[in-house]
């Protein structure tokens, strides 16, 4: 597989019930999606399963990838702010946590940059000023005309998690800039 100056990069939206993951590359001004996947778990599936069929998925698909690598996942400010406003268990976000502890390992492991992206600064990433508040289809739609090698079906999870590999990969590029204008 061609390589960018990025390299290729794993986008999660983390969830134990449904958990998006994608690789996708920029081959020049254009991005390839090599896998896009949600992994979805039964809720009368003990735990200890959900999340290793997370982790198993992760480690998959961090297989396929090369040198020079990001990992990237959707912050989860918003959602442990979310359940509290909802009056919802804080165990459904401490959950979700989990995975990104995992997203982590998984990084950490590779000795691959992890990156955590704002899912509002995502969406502006892929769709541009305004579209913070993007719905689940624009954003999916947007997805699928910007990027090629995607599924025919594509979950709104492996979306999120495509917009989120995006986002990780401009503001890597963006720091990388950065630092060599520093250095000039």
């Amino acid at each position: 597989m061609p390589a960018s100056d990025t390299g290729m990069i794993l986008g999660v939206d983390p969830g134990y019930a449904a958990c998006g993951i994608c690789a996708i590359e920029r081959l020049g001004q254009r991005w390839v999606c090599f896998r896009a996947v949600t992994v979805r778990t039964p809720s009368t599936m003990p735990l200890h399963e959900r999340m290793g069929r997370v982790y198993e998925e992760l480690r998959g698909t961090y297989a396929i990838m090369c040198v020079g690598s990001i990992v990237a996942c959707e912050r989860q400010d918003r959602a442990r702010q979310g359940s509290a406003e909802r009056a919802t268990t804080s165990s459904d976000a401490a959950l979700v946590e989990q995975v990104v502890g995992m997203v982590r390992t998984v990084a950490l492991s590779a000795a691959i940059p992890f990156v955590e992206v704002d899912p509002q600064q995502a969406k502006i990433a892929v769709l541009g000023r305004g579209h913070g508040g993007a719905s689940k289809e624009q954003v999916r739609r947007a997805v699928m005309a910007l990027v090629s090698g995607c599924p025919k079906i594509l979950s709104s999870h492996a979306a999120d998690a495509i917009v989120t590999a995006i986002a990780a990969e401009r503001k890597a590029s963006w720091e990388e800039r950065k630092r060599a204008a520093s250095i000039r």
